[in-house]
């Protein structure tokens, strides 16, 4: 049985390359770039009016009551021809480029105009309600760095680049192994003795939220053999069994991966909850296997599958606690509770298999083995889910 930052370690170092491959922006949600995003343009490609109103010469409305000849219009989308001269002015729109010789902009509703005559009782002083070339980003401009999963704000961010396509990292392919002949799944007629697979479309769900494609399997029945024959006809680059890994007569799931030529990395990790957690790899393949309990398991995928899908650390942070805590046993523990202004505080029950306590819960307290008793503002380390 290994430690945390033990199993932290191994996980990382056996990750598995990682192609990449070059895909639309429009198919990139959720998808992690493999290399930084540079912009291909500016935006604003030249100066834009902000506002609806009329282009000017800062310098012709300086003093109060100046009035300008209106030469002309530019709308959003059009080349502007025109070059202001002396106290002149061209209609304008938001979004429109400047004309030559505009540096400023009057708004529609502080001027009065009269035929092709405005009159501005005003006096400005310095430029205003212009977008200055290059004001979001220039041509050449890191946009998004390398390894960000991307969401619909890097999306509009790459596209107004004028991009089309990214390179990121190829998808994994995950297999969702689920394993014991209580369980039935979603929707299913149960008879008392049974037991609903909500861990299937719980992990598939965390999964797809990683950039991975996902198929389910199971559940397998409790029989090394037939678990053994299941396995070797699925293609997968990770295999995330679910159950089976204990020390019950049943558990089959290790012996059969084992048999299927993986190589054991660790098989126990000195933690609360997800003791059984273990890891093997073989070739260009690995297995992170799950304790069978859901709430056990989704704790670990947190801790241990996202770290072994990005080659990361879950990022620690230290935030003070709102209420005290009592002191741990020999095992780490990553406590479910929640989160608040205040700090953070841990649900007093934390019987893994409440499902309805960790859908509540918002970060895991980590609390090292044997930490003595902690008090109201003492500051801890915690990872936000």
């Amino acid at each position: 049985m290994i430690s945390v930052e033990q199993a932290w370690d191994h996980l990382i170092d056996h990750a598995l390359p990682r192609a990449s491959e070059l895909i639309s922006v429009r198919e990139a949600n959720g998808r992690q770039l493999a290399k930084p995003v540079k912009a291909l343009i500016s935006k604003p490609q030249v100066n834009q009016s902000s506002m609806d109103g009329y282009a000017v010469r800062l310098q012709d409305v300086c003093e109060p009551d100046a009035t300008l000849n209106v030469v002309g219009e530019v709308r959003a989308g059009e080349a502007p021809s025109i070059t202001l001269q002396k106290n002149e002015a061209v209609r304008i729109f938001t979004g429109a480029s400047l004309p030559s010789g505009a540096d400023h902009i009057l708004i529609q509703e502080t001027v009065s105009r009269d035929g092709d005559t405005i009159t501005y009782d005003r006096a400005d002083e310095q430029p205003r309600w212009v977008r200055q070339e290059g004001l979001d980003f220039s041509a050449g401009d890191i946009l998004v760095d390398a390894g960000t999963r991307l969401d619909w704000r890097h999306i509009a961010l790459i596209s107004s680049a004028n991009i089309t396509h990214i390179e990121v990292f190829r998808a994994p392919h995950v297999a969702i192994i689920t394993n014991g002949d209580e369980l039935r799944p979603p929707g299913s007629n149960l008879e008392p003795h049974q037991t609903v697979d909500a861990l299937g479309p719980a992990l598939e769900a965390l999964l797809k939220s990683c950039g991975c494609t996902v198929s389910h399997h199971g559940p397998l029945p409790d029989d090394t053999e037939a678990v053994r024959q299941a396995l070797s006809a699925i293609d997968a680059d990770f295999f995330v069994p679910v159950g089976g890994a204990s020390v019950g007569d049943y558990d089959h799931m290790q012996d059969a991966f084992a048999a299927l030529g993986f190589e054991p990395i660790f098989s126990k990790v000195a933690v609360r909850p997800g003791k059984p957690s273990w890891f093997s790899r073989r070739d260009n393949a690995c297995v992170m296997g799950l304790p069978g309990n859901p709430v056990s398991a989704l704790v670990c995928a947190q801790l241990f599958l996202k770290p072994l899908l990005t080659a990361q650390r879950p990022v620690l942070r230290r935030l003070p606690l709102e209420a005290d805590l009592l002191a741990e046993g020999p095992r780490e523990h990553f406590r479910r509770g929640t989160w608040t202004e205040i700090g953070v505080s841990s649900f007093p029950d934390q019987d893994s298999s409440r499902l309805g306590l960790l859908a509540n819960a918002d970060v895991l307290i980590r609390r090292i083995a044997d930490a003595p008793a902690a008090k109201s503002g003492e500051f801890v380390e915690a990872i936000l889910i």
